[in-house]
């Protein structure tokens, strides 16, 4: 705006920075208290479409990295929050006509953490509310109860590698003792699929739960990596 010579201008919008680590520069939206927020005019994304498109390994059908990339030129700036928020204009346009709309619906997160895919998601405080919900995410009625106790057990037992979750005999273990339930065929088939659908949680090595998207830092520094080569 100052380039414009407009009159009034504000310093935490439409700033360019260069990043000093990476051969990358970008504009943003607005930078505020370490916290970059970009305005999307287009059709609304969830979490897990955003986490899905920032793949290496996959083929996605729209590739989309400018969520790792701000993250990265926020590190010359500010790395109080490390997050990027995506809002988007147009989701939610129906409600948002209602007073007292919660406009933070039209929000998703992306996080820059200094955590393993694992602890990042069991750390997460979203993550029992929606294992205890009423959504497709939630856990089947003998699991439900025992949420907290569950989380606890992969915690302590599970490997770092939440694909290997439903097939470790000792956290399977774990999990039917918590909850309180006999090591039979029958019990297992509930466990099972309910720790898939905590492990489903992680996406191309980052927790995706509810409108959060955490970022582990060895995901980011292989993501910088691949972009800066």
């Amino acid at each position: 705006m100052v380039a414009m010579n407009k009159e009034y201008t504000s310093s935490v919008c439409e700033q360019d920075i260069v990043s000093t680590r990476y051969p990358l520069h970008g504009q943003m939206d607005l930078l505020w208290d370490g916290l970059i927020t970009d305005y999307k005019t287009g059709k609304p994304s969830t979490a897990a479409d955003i986490a899905k498109s920032m793949s290496l390994d996959e083929v996605s059908k729209y590739p989309e990295f400018q969520a790792p990339i701000y993250l990265a030129l926020l590190q010359d700036v500010d790395t109080t929050r490390n997050e990027f928020n995506l809002f988007y204009a147009m989701d939610n346009d129906v409600t948002s006509s209602i007073s007292d709309v919660d406009i933070s619906a039209n929000v998703r997160t992306v996080r820059l953490l200094d955590a393993t895919p694992k602890e990042a998601l069991l750390k997460n405080k979203m993550l029992i509310p929606v294992l205890t919900g009423d959504s497709d995410d939630a856990l089947s009625q003998k699991l439900l109860p025992h949420a907290s106790e569950i989380v606890d057990a992969i915690s302590e037992i599970g490997s770092e590698d939440p694909r290997d979750w439903d097939t470790d005999d000792a956290l399977i273990k774990g999990i039917l003792s918590v909850c309180g339930l006999n090591d039979n065929k029958s019990n297992r088939k509930v466990v099972c699929p309910g720790i898939r659908k905590i492990s489903r949680h992680v996406i191309n090595g980052m927790p995706v739960v509810g409108v959060y998207v955490d970022i582990p830092m060895s995901v980011f520094d292989e993501i910088m990596e691949c972009i800066g080569t």
